[in-house]
């Protein structure tokens, strides 16, 4: 009899223990005896970048190349509101020279994956010229949720087509 309740209690250990974290997220499982139910993790939309885009976590760099007949904008969550105008972002080019950063009062907007983004900075450099992009935060305003990062997307520069 002892050993059997020893077998029961081996095998309903590991269920016990289902609301560990695990792999760095939670379960999402209650556990029985608390009564409360843990929400399932929100799900994210993938945000499907155009070609050459890549993303700089913040502290960080990272490189990005110039298309051709285009401009580079640096874009953050539209969420972090008044906390992404602390970031401070520097764009060198191969020869360590700095890149000028344009910026307008009004910030364009868009969506993507699910999250509006807006754009900070615009800057543009000679054709296939290898940029490196950093955006600091030394007053640590951006929300640390997640890996926050910038994207530095490609923007065509030709005027509109005419109608």
């Amino acid at each position: 009899m002892t050993r059997l309740l020893v077998l029961v209690l081996a095998v309903a250990a590991p269920a016990a223990c289902s609301d560990e974290v695990k792999d760095g997220e939670a379960t999402g499982r209650a556990s029985a005896t608390d009564g409360s139910a843990t929400p399932p993790p929100t799900a994210t939309v993938p945000i499907v970048e155009p070609e050459g885009a890549v993303r700089v976590p913040i502290d960080e760099t990272g490189t990005a190349t110039m298309p051709p007949g285009s401009v580079l904008e640096i874009r953050v969550p539209a969420a972090w509101g008044d906390a992404a105008t602390a970031l401070r972002c520097t764009v060198t080019d191969g020869t360590g020279r700095n890149e000028d950063l344009h910026s307008s009062e009004v910030k364009k907007k868009e969506e993507a994956g699910g999250q509006e983004w807006m754009t900070l900075w615009t800057f543009s450099a000679a054709p296939n010229a290898e940029l490196t992009v950093g955006c600091a935060d030394p007053e640590r305003r951006v929300p640390p949720e997640g890996q926050p990062f910038v994207r530095v997307v490609p923007r065509s520069s030709a005027p509109p087509a005419a109608r």
